[in-house]
């Protein structure tokens, strides 16, 4: 697995990380901690989309999930087009020495952060990088493996039926979930194909409960506003 580093010796990294509240997100924090970074934020971007993005319409459970892991999270509201300068300012107001993201094949979007991240003199750090998209399906073991449980919250619908959300992805469920999808469908969704958020993990002393939910849809996309959930102690 490639993992891009900055070159600091023995020192502890300084790092915000990118967090959408899905499980590569997730998965990349685990990640990081386990290197012994600083986690100075989590990062929620708000990107301006032709359709909501399953993760912002559930930006409360972003909320809960960073009160739950005690790390604070930054909503950052961007505009089409200047989505690069906002994120240069944003990361030029912090003392950090790296980025970390969750990407795993997609040379052009990694391309895209490392660009940012040498302009304001910090570092991209990609610890899922994988560099190919046959390694996809790993990752997704290696994730629910780990211990991640996901709520699929959004899918495409030109690739899953909406009977997938809600969806409960996990290590028991795992092989059925990739047994019914189409074979050219994205094992982690990389492609947009779907969307979780993680109600639980190794990293939760509580677990999120999601008890009841809305189904929105625009277009060849449906997702789920959470309207109602718990906290249950681990």
């Amino acid at each position: 697995m490639v993992l891009i580093l900055p070159s600091k010796g023995g020192m502890i990294l300084n790092v915000v990380v990118f967090f959408s509240g899905g499980k590569e997100s997730v998965f990349s924090l685990m990640k990081s901690l386990e290197k012994g970074f600083n986690i100075k934020c989590l990062l929620h971007v708000i990107y301006e989309f032709p359709r909501p993005s399953p993760h912002t319409e559930n930006a409360h459970i972003v909320r809960i999930m960073s009160n739950i892991l005690n790390i604070p999270v930054s909503f950052l509201k961007t505009k089409k087009g200047q989505e690069k300068n906002i994120l240069k300012n944003y990361f030029s107001s912090l003392e950090i020495d790296a980025v970390v993201a969750g990407d795993l094949y997609i040379e052009e979007h990694r391309r895209w952060l490392s660009d940012i991240c040498n302009e304001v003199n910090i570092k991209l750090i990609e610890p899922l990088w994988v560099g190919d998209a046959n390694k996809s399906r790993e990752i997704l073991f290696e994730e629910v493996s780990s211990g991640i449980k996901t709520f699929i919250c959004g899918v495409d619908l030109r690739y899953l039926d909406e009977k997938w959300l809600g969806f409960e992805l996990n290590a028991d469920t795992v092989h059925l979930f990739l047994s019914e999808i189409d074979k050219n469908i994205d094992p982690c969704g990389e492609m947009g194909e779907y969307h979780t958020l993680v109600f639980d993990c190794p990293l939760f002393d509580r677990k999120i409960e999601i008890k009841d939910y809305e189904i929105k849809r625009t277009e060849n996309f449906a997702y789920t506003v959470i309207k109602d959930f718990s906290l249950k102690k681990k």
